[in-house]
């Protein structure tokens, strides 16, 4: 399923990667080239040991109204493989 992951960068630091739909779940990436893979490793922990259904995505719309969004983030779409039964 493809879902919104929200970036954060400051001048000299990481990328931080926020994932609405999975409360709670983060990660970071030093380059935008390791961000698919590590958002996927933050889920697949995220979920690990859990009875877990993934959910639906949340609409573009959505996530732009809650507040994990500020004006200076950058919204991507992420394809993750998730949490097969």
């Amino acid at each position: 399923m493809k879902y919104i992951a929200i970036l954060h960068k400051n001048e000299g630091t990481a990328y931080g990667v926020t994932l609405p739909d999975f409360p709670g779940c983060f990660s970071a990436a030093d380059t935008l080239d390791e961000v698919q893979a590590n958002a996927q490793e933050a889920v697949e922990l995220y979920a690990e040991g859990e009875a877990f259904t993934p959910p639906v995505p949340m609409t573009f719309e959505q996530v732009t109204s809650t507040s994990f969004v500020n004006r200076l983030d950058i919204l991507i779409f992420v394809l993750l493989m998730c949490c097969h039964p």
